[in-house]
């Protein structure tokens, strides 16, 4: 099953869309205690500097974040909601042991999260379709599809290679501004221009960036 879902409640939703930026997230566990359900989880924050920036300072002044940890990009965070019946329905299901992850969460700029997961059992997506999580008034949602297929693989945040913060922003500008389209929709003298770099140095970063993780995805598709 593939879905996409835009929770009022959820800060990580309200707050990509407040300072555009996006996040690859995985849930990693919850708890229930004193009435509330801490949500655990872990991500890796893309977007202008300025704006990573407003991100992380909005989130630890969010009166439902317990901790968060943030190193550079990547951070660890605690959130409690208040336990209701909806929510928490919702929340068992995300969280159903029978689930597995393929890919994290992404979540977008204007706020949307994308899930794609798969279980051996069929009831766990049917209790997701009928859940109130996803069909009442304080979440919208889209679905992608629901079907039998066979899984390729599973993408887990830690295989991701270390880019450095340059090379992050140059291979991102890239994609964003569609270098890698056929045919290309900019070339590296106008994105050098945007990113305020030296043509030469540009490129330079952008190479490094893409012998990091080229490799990595040929491996992938080549087993």
């Amino acid at each position: 099953m593939k879905i996409k879902i835009r929770e009022k409640w959820n800060p990580y939703n309200s707050l990509c869309y407040k300072f555009k930026v996006q996040i690859h997230f995985y849930s990693l566990n919850y708890y229930n205690k004193a009435g509330y359900t801490y949500i655990m989880g872990a991500g890796v924050l893309q977007g202008e500097e300025k704006n990573k920036d407003s991100f992380f300072r909005s989130l630890r002044q969010n009166k439902k974040m317990v901790r968060i940890e943030r190193n550079n990009d990547f951070f660890i965070g605690i959130y409690k909601e208040e336990i209701k019946v909806a929510k928490k329905r919702g929340i068992d299901i995300a969280y159903d042991p029978s689930i597995i992850h393929l890919k994290p969460v992404f979540f977008d700029e204007e706020g949307w999260e994308e899930w794609e997961f798969a279980s051996p059992n069929r009831e766990i997506f049917e209790k997701i379709l009928d859940s109130k999580r996803i069909k009442n008034h304080e979440v919208e949602s889209k679905l992608f599809y629901f079907r039998d297929k066979k899984i390729e693989g599973i993408m887990p945040l830690a295989i991701y290679p270390k880019l450095t913060q340059k090379q992050g922003e140059v291979i991102r500008l890239a994609v964003k501004e569609g270098y890698y389209e056929n045919p290309r929709r900019t070339d590296l003298i106008k994105m050098a221009k945007k990113a305020k770099k030296a043509v030469s140095t540009f490129q330079v970063l952008l190479r490094t960036a893409e012998n990091k993780l080229i490799p990595l995805f040929l491996r992938t598709i080549n087993k």
